[in-house]
């Protein structure tokens, strides 16, 4: 891909693909134990095993951009 355009292109498409397959609860966000709900509050993720579109979910949770897809790939 030489077109920078192309390629963020890409990118956009193979989020939403990889988004669409998270299926199920897969990924919890937890509030840890003493502290107040804010945007400064720390939690914990809980991943379920043996549960399908962890990866997506995961993705979905730290909100990747589509130019961070096309960084990875």
């Amino acid at each position: 891909v030489n077109n920078p355009a192309n390629l963020l292109s890409i990118a956009e498409e193979t989020l939403a693909e990889f988004l669409c397959k998270a299926t199920g609860t897969a990924v919890d966000w937890v509030q840890m134990i003493g502290m107040k709900p804010g945007p400064d509050s720390i939690g914990i993720v809980a991943v379920s095993r043996n549960c399908s579109g962890i990866a997506a979910r995961a993705c979905g949770l730290v909100s990747l951009e589509p130019m961070k897809v096309a960084e990875i790939l």
